[in-house]
């Protein structure tokens, strides 16, 4: 089994930042439909926050981290109700049938996509299972990752990332494989956490993030969060450590 000092960035470091966790959910939770499948759950620091109305299913492809997922104390209440699951899924080679049966009509990723060398591969996929014509619901891919290849640095370089993205970039990669008539609406996310990246990751080249420095952004991010949505969802400020996409369809 994976030790903490194994796991990613994102699962390791932000474990315990449940304020940030509460924020990025609150950004998302508008969006969420009745039938959902997040792919690349880790060990659940995104998933606990997710609602169980229809149906439930949380994907990790990393066995190790599956297990780490279901001795979670925080997956509990997840992983006890007969409308969830929890499966170990590669969406890289495994039967795309096993989830299209679902009839799932939301599928989301946490800074996933920017781990995956052929991301328009995956795309297509994630396309595919929700392409079922028993689900009448508008059909969403509800895409977190991180924002502006200008920000590429050495924390990147670490965690394993390939890229980070800009609204154009990802935009003109989704036409490639959803429907004509889907709709892709874009919000950058934390311009404080770009700033703080930028200073330890671009200028001060440091390789992990700082656990100390994690703990204080976290006991910020009630403070930080209401401005933020101010910048980005008022002022249209294109900044942002992050980078949320919403495409829907019928």
């Amino acid at each position: 089994m994976e030790t903490a000092s194994d796991l990613p960035f994102e699962l390791d470091s932000l474990a315990r930042a449940e304020n940030y966790q509460k924020w990025i959910f609150e950004t998302i939770q508008p969006y969420l439909g009745e039938r959902i499948l997040e792919i690349g759950a880790g060990i659940g620091n995104m998933s606990k926050w997710l609602p169980i109305r229809e149906r439930l299913i949380v994907s990790e492809r990393d066995p190790n981290l599956i297990q780490q997922f279901n001795h979670a104390e925080q997956n509990s209440a997840l992983l006890s109700n007969s409308r969830s699951s929890v499966i170990q899924f590669d969406l890289t080679r495994d039967d795309l049938n096993i989830l299209k049966k679902e009839n799932l009509d939301t599928i989301i990723s946490f800074n996933v996509l920017e781990h995956i060398e052929n991301d328009r591969e995956v795309l297509q996929k994630l396309v595919c299972i929700l392409e079922n014509p028993n689900q009448k619901n508008i059909k969403k891919i509800i895409t977190f990752v991180p924002a502006h290849q200008w920000a590429y640095g050495s924390f990147d370089k670490n965690y394993g990332h390939f890229r980070r993205y800009s609204a154009e970039g990802l935009d003109a990669l989704l036409k490639t494989v959803v429907p004509v008539h889907a709709k892709t609406t874009f919000q950058y996310f934390n311009l404080v956490g770009l700033l703080g990246w930028l200073v330890s990751g671009k200028i001060l080249s440091k390789q992990i993030i700082d656990p100390t420095s994690i703990d204080l952004f976290d006991r910020l991010c009630p403070y930080i969060k209401g401005v933020d949505q101010w910048i980005h969802r008022s002022l249209k400020v294109p900044i942002g450590q992050s980078l949320l996409a919403v495409t829907e369809w019928n």
